[in-house]
């Protein structure tokens, strides 16, 4: 499938500041289950820095600004061909070893009810964690949470999120990450974007799932918002240990602004 992808993120500011600079994990990785056939960030007037590829694979490219305007646009464009390869990432490339994920950050640190949780999940399955192992657990994390738009917020733990019931797509990747964890399985945070789709409810354009580390199979998606793992509809951006650190956009201002963020996400499947 070839998928249009149109992302603006907008920063408005209360006062001007002097400077702003941005670390952008806003190109998406090659692997077999997606080829870039074009892609084009732009931010005016805008000095560029040195991209490199970290530890994990992604693409981190940075720019910054000198006087910015009262409004900041940051647009991305671009063509992806996506591939079915069952969740399973192929052809990856990435140095940091998958035990490095077994760490915890605030929002993925797992409590009492998580590790009960992941337990009564996996308590029938014998032997080596496998693929069926993640599934049963995928289950138990999306019946635990109820999808609710504007639930929760960017600081939103995997324990809070569990405690109310409700969450959106990064609190659903947040509580199996954790629960994960709870097993001693690693998993990791995806970032990327979503082709809407009447099969997937709720769907998203911009959007967040889970990839969890499997003996012989390596890195598995899982998307526990959708119930499923990802396909052709999805463009996998980057990964982390949590959502913060795994966000397409990270950055710092100089000077005192209140400041107000702004996203539009847009996919379309083109005509092959």
């Amino acid at each position: 499938m070839r998928l249009n992808i149109s992302h603006t993120t907008r920063y408005s500011y209360s006062e001007r500041v002097r400077r702003i600079t941005q670390s952008m994990r806003l190109i998406p990785t090659p692997h077999a289950g997606q080829r870039i056939e074009s892609w084009k960030i732009k931010l005016p007037e805008s000095t560029a820095g040195a991209q490199i590829t970290d530890g994990a694979g992604n693409i981190v490219q940075t720019f910054s600004l000198e006087n910015p305007p009262e409004i900041v646009e940051i647009g991305v464009e671009g063509v992806v061909e996506t591939t079915d390869t069952s969740g399973v990432l192929q052809g990856h490339r990435e140095s940091i070893h998958p035990l490095a994920y077994l760490q915890k950050t605030h929002a993925t640190l797992a409590d009492r009810a998580i590790c009960e949780l992941a337990i009564e999940a996996t308590k029938d399955l014998q032997g080596n964690v496998s693929v069926d192992t993640i599934h049963q657990l995928a289950r138990h994390v999306s019946d635990a949470l109820t999808y609710e738009t504007k639930s929760t917020s960017v600081t939103t733990t995997a324990r809070q999120a569990l405690e109310s019931g409700r969450g959106v797509c990064q609190d659903y990747a947040h509580l199996l990450i954790s629960s994960c964890g709870a097993i001693n399985v690693p998993a990791r945070y995806v970032s990327g974007y979503l082709l809407a789709s009447d099969k997937l409810s709720p769907d998203e354009a911009s959007h967040a799932w889970a990839e969890v580390y499997i003996e012989d199979l390596g890195w598995v998606g899982f998307d526990p918002a959708n119930h499923c793992c990802p396909d052709e509809n999805y463009v996998r951006l980057g990964s982390g240990l949590d959502a913060i650190r795994a966000a397409p956009i990270r950055g710092i201002s100089r000077g005192t602004s209140h400041e107000r963020l702004e996203v539009e996400v847009a996919v379309q499947a083109m005509q092959q």
